[in-house]
Parts: structure tokens; C-alpha cells; sequence
């Protein structure tokens, strides 16, 4: 999927952005340096700093937006979309516009919303042709694939997507890039704390980790990827009520290893959960990845984080001495304040460099937001 990438999304009218909001990813600049973070000319590995309060979950929560109309299961708890529209804003609906690169093609989508589960507009351009109109409220539609001519559109139910039940009920080839555009969604992820398990409806508890790690025999792999964060653990399990828990393992004695690890280390155990899988993963948004890890690890989710070049990924935090040259990029940072995201190159009339100390001069108020 590292051919499969979001360009660029606007919002409009969701939760505390009134006005339109947009996340261009296409603003790179000619750096020679971490140049893995930017694949096709399009930034795929992004950090975004912002204080509290500025917005950076409910940004996750609009781009993820996609996922409750083009999938089939929720990816976010809904309650998180409660407040859905915001309290100040002229219009009456919300509006997302996505953009996104599927190999050679460009697909734009566009839709209105009144609420979470009620559609009044979908519109579809692959290529800067118009491939898909259709108004739930006036039920104007206007469709140019060919395999959907015969497909009966009086359904009028506006919590189906007039591109998925295309999807649904016409033979459209494998390579066509409204099936990219679907599949590109079906495999976004989105955390806010890797233990807290927000993510996709699934409940992953503790007996769930433990069972996992024993099915696939991954419990040295497990240790190894502790050992390369820097801590030192032996492991092993604990039988529990015919279950076999994880344990630390000191010799003669194994104590269980969630009832007794840190935050970070238990964050970085989820981490590791979800990162055997991330090969199927298009797109993560991770919310305040840090909120458990120190500086180095983080740095070291990062770097890990940066050999899934098949995966985009965008990470959120207000811990300013993330941002480094060490790992990214300076376009591969921005900042985000109530009105406005931008990358770093965009904040200054300096040119910015490797040798630079990014964080020194994001302190220093060398970068305009």
C-alpha cells in the first residue's frame, strides 16, 4: 500500500473547526535527508504538535470520519462523535473532502453530512472526471460506471453510501480505484493510547495479549522488542484459571506482567500487538502517542514506526523535543493551533536545514502559527 496514500483533507463545520480546515501532505520540500519519511512525493510520516485543546483528537476523528461511512464496522466508539457538528458554525451540515493517490490515479471524494449516520451529498472524481453524484435530499444522481447502470438507486436510506453500495452490488474489476478507495479505508486505524484500545471496536484485554503472543509463539520475539526499547525483561507465562498469562520471570518466582508494568511499558506491549499486523494497515493516526513514553522511547516508536513505508502514519503530541531531525523531517512536522495547520518550512522565512535545532527554534519563536 505505500503507492496508497491520502494527499490532502479538508473539513468543515466538525466539532471546534468552524471554518474549513485543511491537511495538505503534498507541501514537501527537496531535503536530503530521512527521505524515507516521503514516499511519491507525498509526506508519509507525519508529527503534529499542538497544545491541549487545539484539536488534535478531534483532527483524527474527522479524517476517520470515512471510516463510518465507506466501512461495514465502526472504527471509533460513536460517542466519540457526540457534539458533531460545531456550536458556532453558519451551515447546517458538515462537510469532509478527501484526496487521495492510488498509484497513478487521483481520487477526490467529497460528502455533506447533517449528523454521524445521515448522508445528504456524495460525490466521486477519479482522475478529474466526475464518476459519482448523487443528492440525498433531491435524489439527483448522476453515475458513470458501467456496471452500475442497472442498479436500482430508490433505496433513498441515508445512512448507505451511494460508493459502497456500488461496491457492494456491482462487478467492479479489483484494480479500479473506487475498490482501492474502499479497501484504503477498511484498513485505516486510528489509537488514542495504544492500552486503552480505542481503536476499531475491538476489545483487547490483557488475556487477550497474553493469549495472542502464545498462540503465534511470539513470546521471545515479544522480549527482543522490549530488550530493542531499551528494557531488560525475561519472559514467560503463568497459568490462571486454564489461561496462560504473560509473566516477568525472575528465576523462582513470575509475577504477572500487566498487573506490574509501567504505563509505558504496557503501552509499548499494545504497541508491539498492533505492530505485528500493521503490514495490512493503509493509514494510523496515533493521538498523544507519547502520553506514557519518555523521550527515547518515543523516539524509538518513531524510528520503528518509519520501516512501514507501506503504512501512513501521522502521530499527535504536545511534547515539543519530538521535534528532530533525528527520525523525520522538518516538513514532516506541523504545527496546529484553533485556526490553522502548517509544516515547519511553512512557518519560517528561514531555510531549514539538518544541522538545525528544531526544537531550540520552535522555542525561540522562530516558527509563525
Amino acid at each position: 500500500m505505500g503507492d496508497n496514500m491520502i494527499r490532502k483533507f479538508e473539513v468543515e463545520n466538525f466539532k471546534n473547526f468552524r471554518d474549513k480546515f485543511t491537511l495538505d501532505l503534498t507541501k514537501t520540500k527537496n531535503y536530503e535527508f530521512n527521505e524515507d519519511a516521503i514516499q511519491n512525493n507525498i509526506i508519509n510520516k507525519a508529527l503534529i504538535y499542538g497544545r491541549n485543546g487545539v484539536g488534535k483528537t478531534n483532527l483524527g476523528l474527522a479524517i476517520f470520519d470515512i471510516t463510518l461511512v465507506l466501512d461495514d464496522k465502526p472504527r471509533l466508539p460513536l460517542r466519540f462523535y457526540d457534539d458533531y457538528m460545531n456550536a458556532e458554525g453558519k451551515k447546517d451540515y458538515v462537510e469532509f473532502r478527501y484526496e487521495f493517490q492510488f498509484n497513478e490515479d487521483i481520487v477526490e471524494y467529497y460528502y455533506k453530512k447533517k449528523d454521524i449516520d445521515e448522508l445528504i451529498y456524495e460525490e466521486l472524481i477519479v482522475n478529474g472526471e466526475q464518476v459519482i453524484v448523487f443528492n440525498f435530499e433531491t435524489m439527483f444522481k448522476e453515475i458513470n460506471i458501467k456496471s452500475a447502470k442497472t442498479l436500482n438507486f430508490e433505496f433513498k436510506d441515508n445512512n448507505l453510501s451511494v460508493v459502497k453500495y456500488i461496491v457492494n452490488n456491482s462487478n467492479l474489476d479489483k484494480n479500479d480505484p473506487i475498490i482501492k478507495l474502499v479497501e484504503f479505508v477498511k484498513n485505516m486505524l486510528w489509537f488514542q493510547s495504544f492500552q486503552d484500545n480505542r481503536n476499531m471496536g475491538l476489545k483487547a484485554g490483557d488475556e487477550v495479549f497474553s493469549s495472542t503472543i502464545n498462540k503465534l509463539e511470539l513470546l521471545n520475539d515479544f522480549e527482543l522488542f522490549l530488550n530493542d526499547f531499551g528494557l531488560e525483561v525475561n519472559l514467560s507465562f503463568i497459568d490462571s484459571d486454564n489461561k496462560k498469562l504473560l509473566a516477568f520471570n525472575y528465576g523462582n518466582k513470575k509475577i504477572n506482567f500487566f498487573k506490574n508494568a509501567s504505563s509505558g511499558t504496557r503501552d509499548l506491549a499494545w504497541f508491539y500487538y498492533w505492530f505485528i499486523g500493521f503490514s495490512n494497515t493503509s493509514f494510523l493516526y496515533i493521538d498523544e502517542f507519547d502520553a506514557y513514553f519518555h523521550y527515547e522511547l518515543a523516539l524509538n516508536v518513531v524510528k520503528v514506526l518509519s520501516k512501514f513505508s507501506n503504512m501512513q502514519t501521522i502521530l499527535t503530541s504536545h511534547n515539543t523535543s519530538l521535534i528532530t531531525n533525528k527520525e523525520l523531517r522538518p516538513d514532516c512536522y506541523f504545527i496546529l493551533s484553533k485556526s490553522n495547520l502548517t509544516n515547519l518550512p511553512n512557518a519560517t522565512q528561514k531555510e531549514l536545514r539538518e544541522a538545525h535545532n528544531l526544537e531550540k527554534m520552535f522555542r525561540s519563536g522562530e516558527f509563525e502559527f
